[in-house]
């Protein structure tokens, strides 16, 4: 008899359980080898795995309908999960080798009725267990909890030994063991006093970073803890998702980069498998048993007359990473933007960007005012790769840091952070006089003499051959001027630097052809995490004649697009002289 995670990889390896790719590498490359016993650092014991399947089927009931009622047998799916998370183990410590599992799957594939479940039996995996429903909010967090104590309503069993109160903190606690399982969320005010054995963590698309930094470091004391995080893809980008993720895909690439993840993710492999019913299950493993067809076929017909919707059904129904509202991008070509026809180790190598030392480069610019942010981008081309790599900088006002929008919003902590690695500028301060004025340069609006100084450096470092200037005539008036005393002409026939009217005329073609390039795989923005930001905040409005221009998806003050708008620009250029720039070099 072959155990579940035995019978699930052999079902996809053979084609009967049609898997996404990711399934298919944890499976057959990672786990495979470790079940059949040739790794020696790994065993696999099957007891735990199947523990925990009796426990689900034979104490606990499920409370929504149509399976009301009804025992909780685990599908092959989550049985195969569960033998991997529990039951491969450390030859030399006897302890599970995991002691986290990320795992998106699509909505309604019964992922809460399974950590509710798995949250109650943790309680009996060892004397003295606290076990968590981590959540950003109070209401949220509730959710697993109180379907782990309907489960406990509905099972004599369970009734006898576990003890619910909704008391704050709301708790069950099982006594005999000396265990408890209760909600923590971003609102408690002892996050440094947990003992944490297991934690399981709904919807992570929504969960601030600082949460999961708490609860990693709780479970410190712990011999054999655990962390189950089950999602759905979501809207919220560059939060702890897409790190969670990131981490996960390096970890399939190179499976001894970190032997302690478990990653299980459940998504289709192209946007147009969503077309496909034979590929749906790569997103819906419990389909045709939890989840019907007749659903996803509902709301696909939806999305075709909606076309708001289908963002919706991509990322909740498929697990296609999303962005919020009507995009210009979608979320996959944004992420192949990051490097473009490279590799991750290229362009991390310091002199990767030495081959374009002394070529003919297009630069961008933007002068922001008081509270937004200027962006200066260099475009460089390989021609050999056909590719347009965007070299990015971004510069802030202290004004900027210090306002009440930027204090409160959720990524202040990244622009921070990207600060300190050097992605984003803070402008000294220095007073002027213009025109009969005093102006705080640096503390009220933006030093444009370091964005111009910026750009004598990169021509000094790199002898790079500025063709043209592309600019938003807004507010750059005197940058400008001050990029022309540098010997950068402007104002004449043919000056280096050029105005691009921010009109459907000028830009509708150039937004096209970014967004193209994106789709192609000829776009490296060299990783760059505020450039990946501002992508995914760039919505578009249409004309009449059909023709796009870029605007902020929503009205959040923080949606910031101007890396991509001075992109746009630049475009502008590329449009007129495509060939020019990808001409092969002598």
């Amino acid at each position: 008899m072959k155990y579940p995670i035995e019978e699930y990889t052999s079902k996809i390896k053979s084609g009967e359980i049609i898997a996404c790719d990711k399934i298919i590498r944890v499976y057959c490359d990672i786990l495979k080898p470790i079940v059949a016993g040739e790794d020696p650092r790994f065993y696999f014991d099957p007891r735990p795995g199947q523990k925990f399947a009796d426990f689900c089927s034979k104490l606990c009931k499920q409370s929504k309908a149509p399976f009301a009622g009804k025992p909780l047998d685990l599908l092959l799916w989550q049985k195969a999960k569960y033998d991997a998370l529990l039951g491969i183990k450390c030859t030399d410590t006897k302890l599970r080798r995991f002691d986290e599992c990320f795992n998106p799957v699509s909505r309604k594939n019964g992922k809460s009725t399974e950590a509710a479940s798995f949250d109650l039996y943790m309680c009996t995996d060892c004397h003295g267990a606290e076990v968590y429903n981590v959540a950003n909010s109070f209401p949220q967090g509730m959710h697993l909890w109180n379907e782990s104590k309907s489960m406990i309503r509905k099972s004599e069993w369970l009734s006898r030994h576990f003890k619910a109160t909704v008391a704050p903190p709301p708790t069950i606690r099982l006594e005999e063991f000396d265990s408890i399982f209760s909600v923590f969320t971003n609102n408690d005010d002892t996050k440094d006093g947990y003992n944490i054995s297991c934690a399981s963590i709904d919807e992570a698309h929504e969960l601030d970073r600082g949460i999961y930094d708490v609860i990693r470091q709780g479970t410190g004391s712990r011999l054999d803890p655990v962390i189950n995080i089950i999602t759905t893809a979501g809207f919220v980008r560059d939060g702890f998702y897409d790190a969670e993720y990131a981490t996960c895909v390096e970890v399939l690439n190179n499976p001894e980069s970190l032997l302690s993840l478990l990653p299980l993710i459940y998504e289709l492999d192209s946007e147009k498998e969503m077309n496909d019913e034979r590929m749906w299950i790569k997103a819906n493993p419990s389909i045709g048993v939890i989840k019907p067809f007749a659903y996803i076929r509902k709301q696909i017909s939806r999305a075709k007359i909606d076309l708001g919707y289908l963002n919706t059904v991509k990322v909740k129904d498929f697990n296609l990473v999303g962005i919020q509202g009507l995009s210009w991008l979608r979320a996959e070509d944004i992420e192949r933007g990051a490097l473009g026809p490279y590799t991750k180790q290229e362009i991390e190598d310091p002199k990767f960007l030495d081959q374009f030392d002394g070529t003919l480069v297009i630069g961008c610019y933007d002068l922001s005012k008081t509270t937004d942010i200027t962006a200066y981008v260099i475009l460089l081309f390989d021609p050999k790769k056909m590719c347009v790599i965007i070299k990015p900088m971004f510069w802030v006002t202290q004004a900027f840091l210090k306002s009440d929008w930027f204090t409160a919003d959720k990524s202040a902590a990244s622009w921070l952070l990207w600060i300190k690695q050097g992605y984003v500028r803070v402008c000294s301060t220095v007073t002027e006089t213009k025109d009969g004025r005093t102006v705080n340069l640096g503390e009220s609006t933006i030093n444009y003499h370091e964005v111009s100084d910026y750009i004598s450096d990169e021509f000094e470092k790199h002898n790079y051959i500025f063709s043209k200037m592309m600019y938003d005539p807004w507010s750059a008036l005197y940058l400008k001027y001050d990029i022309a005393g540098k010997g950068w002409s402007c104002d004449a026939k043919g000056a280096v630097q050029e105005p691009v009217p921010q009109n459907f005329k000028n830009l509708s073609a150039p937004t096209q052809l970014l967004a193209s390039y994106l789709h192609d795989g000829r776009i490296c923005y060299l990783n760059n995490p505020v450039m990946k930001l501002m992508f995914s905040k760039c919505s578009i409005v249409v004309d009449d004649n059909g023709n796009i221009m870029l605007k902020k998806a929503g009205f959040q003050s923080m949606n910031k697009i101007d890396g991509p708008a001075c992109t746009v620009d630049g475009f502008a250029e590329i449009c007129r002289n495509e060939d020019v720039y990808f001409a092969p070099r002598e």
